[in-house]
């Protein structure tokens, strides 16, 4: 890596010099992660369950293979998501207008879905 590349990657971890999306974009954070655990048990239950985020710039998805897995998409898009986690057996979990900033990186939006049965 180049030494001016270097301090100018270093300066924007630290805030020292603002950040153009030459030098900064496409660090590889995803805009959204999400827990999902059950509500009644408080355990992990991202197994079998899907994640679905939604932007103007991007849509996503991804599909738990475990349950401690936490689900996430939309690498490098910042802006305004609808997120839904959808398991089944489970009422969907539904949270609009979650809002993901940039400064240098997408900053990650770190969210818990409590999943609620679907069953009265």
């Amino acid at each position: 890596m180049q030494p001016s590349l270097t301090l100018a990657i270093l300066g924007c971890a630290t805030g020292a010099i603002s950040c153009s999306d030459a030098v900064c974009a496409g660090v590889g954070r995803p805009a959204v992660a999400v827990t999902v655990l059950d509500s009644v048990t408080g355990l992990h239950a991202a197994n079998g369950a899907t994640l679905i985020l939604q932007s103007a710039a991007c849509f996503d998805s991804a599909v738990g293979a475990t349950d401690e897995q936490v689900l996430s998409g939309c690498v490098d898009y910042a802006g305004d998501y609808t997120v839904i986690v959808r398991k089944a057996g489970y009422r969907d979990w539904v949270r609009a207008g979650v809002h993901v900033r940039s400064t240098c990186s997408v900053e990650t939006e770190y969210l818990t879905a409590r999943l609620e049965s679907a069953s009265p």
